[in-house]
């Protein structure tokens, strides 16, 4: 990204310094792009999340699936440990 920044003004268009640049990174001109947006972003140049945003809507996302799965995951637990407990007399109470 920072290539791109520092080297656009020498070529036609910025296209034209990603193009160039990914040559010399390894990378597609498409994953650089992505990236050029991201940037924009989290620089407040263009809308969208910014990265720390994303991973925070990521992390409560997250949470938010274990507070769903949770008491399902209670249920199973204590049908299984019942289960153990009917066929193992030593995991009783």
């Amino acid at each position: 990204v920072r290539m791109v920044l520092e080297h656009q003004a020498e070529y036609k268009s910025q296209w034209a310094a990603m193009q160039s640049i990914v040559q010399k990174i390894g990378r597609t001109t498409e994953t650089l792009r992505k990236w050029l947006s991201q940037s924009e972003r989290d620089r407040r140049l263009r809308p969208g999340l910014t990265t720390d945003e994303r991973e925070r809507l990521n992390a409560l996302e997250n949470n938010e699936l274990w507070v769903h799965f949770l008491p399902t995951l209670s249920q199973l637990f204590a049908v299984t440990m019942d289960q153990l407990a009917s066929t193992c007399p030593e995991y009783a109470d």
